[in-house]
């Protein structure tokens, strides 16, 4: 059997590696575009702020592919899958599969507005970028968007010592993640740091001579000479449509809870596959490392013929501003129509909130003290009832564990 798997970054390594752990004899092809190893996007701010050396963002060696028995065509750009005749058609070759795996990823957004490309603007998704960033020389730094890669790019560039600018176009910093209170105290936390942060204003047009200059929103004129897009993601779904394959209302490859795609022997799964949430059970493009590892290891198992079901994706992203963690799990207060109920407590500057819809715990938001979060995020998962909490905090390990937490939970639910 031969096997296809298109992408190197953790779905699909994890997709090449999960088959020849269970199917030794199959012939894995890996195909992308880039030529380098698996390296951690994740890691990338890390090394751009210069706690990382470059060198120590590689997760993989090239031996580590021939070791495992993964043929790796790298350097090549996949510009079709015949899905009838099972062709993998690059730019510089034709290859024969009885079955392939899309692990295409996603890609940086850039917004259509006058200036979006000019020299000095950059996204922050691939080792490419890192490079290029790591090149230009800026003073005034505007990051476009709030939510995790934003965030950590400002501090980035702050900890290089230039003066950054975030704008984000919600009324709060990481809108997608967090709820008004949270995203607040955040955005003081980020503030307190030297990052300048305006809220409610949509970046409009940028100009520049030779490259960025002035930047300008719909209430603003400000000066830069780099501005980094961290507006968000989607899923790189070309060769998907070229290829005929369906793409889903989130704009990731439509597929079922095998991974399996509306085309016969295409699985899809990572960034560029259309999951369902675990909790509310929509689509949903989940754009997260742990659910990217999962959803390859369900792709390849079927692929094999181990019949596997995905779980659903379970939004789970942690952060932190100069040294204070941050976590949130689950859903946030605007995802259902419903009443929400919400339990939360606060301990100097620690903060936490639970989010409760229908008698059930939909999700959870942390600042600071994070020692509920493992425990909290597992009842999440499981769809754990109210009762079960009262249960859980019970659990003297977990009094032990964040004593001030559990007690503001127990008198909190005192009144539900």
């Amino acid at each position: 059997m031969i096997i296809a798997v298109i992408g190197n970054g953790a779905a699909g390594y994890v997709a090449a590696e999960t088959i020849k752990r269970h199917k030794p004899e199959a012939e894995v092809m890996m195909f992308a575009r880039e030529s380098y190893p698996l390296y951690s996007p994740c890691a990338l701010p890390d090394c751009l702020g210069g706690d990382l050396e470059r060198a120590r963002l590689f997760l993989k060696k090239a031996e580590d592919y021939r070791s495992n028995g993964i043929e790796t065509i790298f350097g090549q750009t996949v510009e079709k899958i015949d899905v009838k005749e099972r062709l993998v058609i690059t730019d510089q070759a034709v290859y024969h599969y009885d079955r392939v795996i899309m692990a295409t990823g996603s890609k940086a957004v850039i917004p259509p507005i006058p200036g979006a490309r000019l020299p000095g603007t950059f996204t922050l998704k691939s080792l490419d970028d890192l490079d290029s960033m790591l090149n230009y020389k800026p003073q005034r730094v505007i990051v476009v968007g709030s939510g995790n890669i934003g965030m950590e790019a400002a501090g980035a560039m702050r900890d290089r010592g230039f003066r950054v600018t975030m704008i984000e176009a919600q009324d709060h910093v990481m809108p997608r993640l967090f709820d008004k209170k949270p995203a607040h105290m955040l955005q003081n936390m980020l503030e307190q740091t030297g990052i300048r942060v305006i809220t409610g204003e949509q970046v409009q047009t940028m100009d520049g001579r030779t490259r960025v200059e002035v930047v300008e929103t719909d209430r603003s004129i400000l000066e830069c000479d780099m501005l980094i897009w961290a507006v968000g993601l989607s899923p790189e779904c070309s060769l998907a449509r070229e290829s005929g394959i369906e793409v889903g209302p989130t704009r990731g490859i439509k597929v079922d809870r095998h991974m399996q795609t509306n085309a016969a022997g295409v699985y899809a799964c990572g960034d560029c596959a259309e999951a369902f949430d675990i909790i509310t059970g929509h689509p949903v493009n989940s754009m997260l490392w742990p659910s990217a590892r999962r959803q390859a290891q369900v792709a390849a198992l079927n692929c094999i013929g181990i019949e596997t079901e995905y779980e659903g994706a379970f939004n789970i992203v942690v952060g932190e501003v100069k040294d204070r963690p941050f976590a949130a799990l689950g859903n946030k207060e605007d995802i259902h129509a419903g009443p929400i109920r919400i339990i939360e407590g606060e301990h100097g500057d620690d903060y936490w909130r639970i989010l409760v819809a229908d008698q059930t715990l939909i999700g959870m938001q942390s600042i600071g003290d994070l020692k509920l979060c493992g425990t909290v995020g597992g009842l999440i998962r499981n769809r754990t009832s109210l009762q079960e909490l009262r249960e859980t905090l019970k659990d003297p390990g977990l009094k032990m564990t964040s004593p001030w937490a559990a007690e503001a939970a127990q008198r909190y639910l005192a009144g539900f």
